[in-house]
């Protein structure tokens, strides 16, 4: 059972903050927030996506993007893979987004060598999306696929991002 909860009216970007506990991959799409006609966010993506078929994480990226995906912040084993797949997804939803005359490209990184907080730090301060997508992406969504533990650390930090910046060193 996935579970959809807002933390708080805004967070530090002044974007609204949601974290998501999902089951599987799929879930994650059902259980992200709607946004209104044109409006973007960031999503926070705590994965152990070992074993999960590059079909699979292609597919998420679609329905992400379609859905106002305009940054991605992977965390967790094999979040370069993660990381990857969303960028070719990227290309074959906008293939503009692959040229150099335009600023379309959904922005993605991966944390590989960070820790779960450093990384969800890095989701709610820094993740600022392509000059297109900036003034339309009005929330971070954090979401934990399949992990109990990461998604209770995430939800106790975003609802106390102080002891957050604390363990961050901030």
């Amino acid at each position: 059972m996935n579970a959809l909860i807002l933390h708080t009216g805004h967070g530090p970007l002044q974007r609204a903050i949601y974290s998501l506990r999902a089951p599987t991959a799929e879930e994650v799409v059902v259980g992200a927030p709607a946004t209104p006609p044109g409006a973007r966010f960031v999503l926070f993506l705590a994965w152990d996506a070992r074993g999960v078929p590059v079909e699979t994480i292609f597919a998420l990226a679609r329905q992400l993007i379609r859905a106002g995906l305009s940054y991605l912040v992977a965390w967790g084993p094999d979040c370069e893979r993660v990381h990857d797949v969303f960028d070719d997804a990227d290309i074959a939803e906008n293939p503009e987004s692959n040229t150099p005359e335009t600023d379309t490209v959904i922005m993605s990184t991966w944390h590989d060598d960070e820790s779960l907080e450093q990384a969800l730090w890095f989701a709610l301060y820094s993740a600022y999306p392509a000059v297109s997508y900036e003034s339309e992406t009005i929330s971070t969504v954090a979401a934990v696929v399949a992990n109990e533990p990461w998604a209770q650390a995430v939800e106790a930090y975003l609802g106390d991002l102080s002891s957050l910046n604390k363990v961050v060193g901030v």
